[in-house]
């Protein structure tokens, strides 16, 4: 999942959220370095990663994709699914996705000086393009498929992407709702084994 999936899974906790808009930019146990809500967010983080990569039914359709995408099947994946998000976000959340994004950059100002150098800068370019409001629109989505394409060695597949990404995002329907309501419980047990296995003490 990409980065609006991992920020609402914490958006009940700030520091948690902190720690998962971070892990990118976090390095083997440099975890240790930040509070305990911090240190959560980052482990939390690695497992969604996980959670997801090795679920049956991403599996299945990274199998659907991987004829025309290859190795970038995972990552266009993770962004079909923030656009399931974002397409339906009050639905999940209760609230407007417009709301949520002020929330969010609000949260992560107030931490932005304890951000690793990567997550500075990708910060202030996630302020500056709005991304979360992009990640609702199709035409939007593809605009950032084709980008991200162009960015990457041999991205030409991505770029390729871009250009038919309501079929993928066609493709991905009958997927999306049953893996993010397992991912939601699976969440929640996760964020209750950390504290009783006292990893982030």
């Amino acid at each position: 999942m990409n980065h609006l999936a991992h920020l609402y899974l914490s958006s009940d906790k700030e520091e948690e959220m902190v720690g998962q808009f971070i892990a990118d930019g976090v390095k083997g146990n440099d975890f240790n370095l930040y509070s305990p809500d911090i240190r959560q967010g980052i482990l939390l983080h690695r497992w969604v990663d996980s959670f997801t990569d090795t679920h049956d039914l991403v599996k299945e359709l990274r199998a659907e994709y991987r004829p025309k995408l290859g190795l970038y099947s995972g990552v266009l994946i993770d962004l079909v699914f923030d656009y399931f998000l974002a397409k339906d976000f009050q639905i999940h959340s209760g609230i407007e996705l417009e709301e949520f994004q002020q929330f969010t950059f609000s949260v992560l100002n107030k931490h932005e000086d304890h951000f690793p150098e990567k997550m500075k800068k990708y910060f202030f370019y996630m302020k500056d393009k709005e991304f979360m409001m992009k990640y609702a629109q199709t035409v939007e989505m593809a605009d950032i498929v084709r980008q991200m394409g162009k960015r990457i060695p041999r991205g030409e597949l991505l770029i390729a992407a871009g250009d038919f990404f309501e079929d993928y995002v066609e493709m991905a329907s009958a997927y999306f709702p049953a893996f993010f309501e397992e991912l939601k419980r699976e969440f929640e047990l996760k964020r209750l084994a950390l504290l009783h296995e006292n990893k982030i003490d």
